[in-house]
């Protein structure tokens, strides 16, 4: 009989190889259509094809080049396919807009329009897509907002209102579109704007700091940077640009908290970002001397200086980078 600790490395093993030869054919189908080639996809069965669509509106990814070439191919005939077959007209329209296969898309949209009606809000939405695509934008918007009056809490028209304005650099907009325009009404007949009805949206949060830091506001960026920490406390990628903002405006210590968070988050190599934050910030306290700006003496911050310099070696340590860091470091030391 083999001892305990054998017997559960045993059974983990055999758990691990019973889930990976569970995995379904579709799901094996998906895994390998980001590998083939288009012949490749071309000589693929109907069924499969149609397995693969599936995956991809079930899982958040965007292979439009895939989903175009699959669904393609699959709606040369519509039989068998039922009601699924409007989910992957709408799919292979909304890949062919990714693509700029602009003909594949109005056909698409054609039937849809035939079954669903013109005044089918889903169908409405997909128009207006069209019309993005076609960059007639003065008509999308009025589209997006004449859906935004019959439906005040469609989040599709708000963020198309805000792509659409940060396409064309007006950022301005952008952030009246989620902090100022009153789009709903509740029961008092009380009008609210995006931002203010979707209190603990996070997205919202990260679009409006990436919004503010765009055009210069950073005081605004750095309130949303921390909304984002409190809806999501342990992504440090958040603490990192928190840090950033912070370092922007002088408020080192602050930034120092930030990035030296992220770093307890994450001390993986992916996490350089912070760390030559950090590294930095360090280095500006040490340069500013005793300060009454600063919380702590010169030389805590030099030791966080040569701490942070140990992190970066740490992360960059065998890699081809590492003589790059060296320089990086070098300079920080001037």
């Amino acid at each position: 009989m083999p001892a305990p600790d054998s017997a559960s490395a045993s059974t983990a093993s055999t758990a691990t190889a019973t889930t990976t030869s569970a995995a379904s054919p579709a799901v094996v189908k998906y895994q390998q259509s980001f590998h083939a080639t288009p012949q490749e996809l071309k000589r693929w069965s109907r069924q499969d094809k149609i397995d693969v669509l599936r995956e991809l509106r079930r899982r958040p990814v965007r292979r439009p080049t895939i989903a175009l070439m699959c669904a393609s191919d699959v709606l040369t005939s519509s039989g068998g396919l039922g009601d699924e077959l409007y989910s992957i007209l709408e799919q292979c329209l909304i890949a062919a807009l990714d693509c700029n296969e602009y003909d594949q898309a109005a056909k698409c949209f054609a039937q849809l329009q035939k079954q669903f009606g013109a005044k089918s809000t889903r169908v409405r939405k997909l128009r207006g897509l069209l019309f993005e695509s076609k960059g007639d934008f003065d008509s999308a918007k009025l589209l997006y907002k004449n859906l935004l009056i019959e439906l005040p809490t469609d989040q599709f028209s708000v963020k198309r209102l805000v792509a659409m304005a940060k396409a064309s650099g007006n950022y301005k907009e952008a952030i009246n579109v989620l902090e100022k325009d009153q789009t709903y009404k509740d029961e008092d007949n009380n009008t609210m704007s995006y931002q203010e009805m979707h209190a603990v949206d996070i997205a919202c949060f990260k679009e409006l700091t990436q919004l503010h830091m765009r055009t210069g506001n950073v005081e605004r960026a750095m309130f949303y940077a921390e909304e984002c920490i409190l809806c999501d406390p342990y992504d440090y990628s958040l603490h990192t640009i928190h840090g950033e903002l912070a370092r922007s405006v002088g408020q080192l210590d602050r930034a120092i908290a930030a990035f030296s968070q992220s770093i307890r988050l994450n001390d993986a190599p992916n996490n350089t970002r912070a760390a030559f934050g950090l590294y930095y910030s360090s280095c500006d306290a040490v340069s500013k001397g005793e300060s009454k700006q600063l919380a702590q003496s010169k030389a805590e911050y030099t030791a966080l200086k040569v701490t942070a310099a140990g992190i970066l070696k740490g992360m960059y340590a065998g890699g081809p980078m590492s003589h790059v860091l060296d320089m990086a470091l070098k300079k920080g030391e001037n």
